[in-house]
């Protein structure tokens, strides 16, 4: 293996890994968000549910 292959393939790795990392900050900042609704009523947890399904949903279809 050359040099140049080499290198080829750490770019490569590097390009994945960023890409890794990015997902990873995205779950992060979703994780991380604070509780739009009030989850001590039955009205919030089931808004809430209802986003998590709808964000479930919009990364599915990325």
């Amino acid at each position: 293996m050359t040099l140049n292959d080499r290198m080829n393939l750490l770019t490569e790795e590097n390009q994945q890994l960023k890409a890794k990392v990015a997902e990873l900050k995205n779950q992060v900042s979703i994780l991380s968000q604070r509780h739009k609704y009030d989850l001590s009523t039955i009205q919030g947890r089931e808004q809430a549910v209802i986003d998590r399904l709808n964000i479930t949903f919009s990364q599915d279809s990325e």
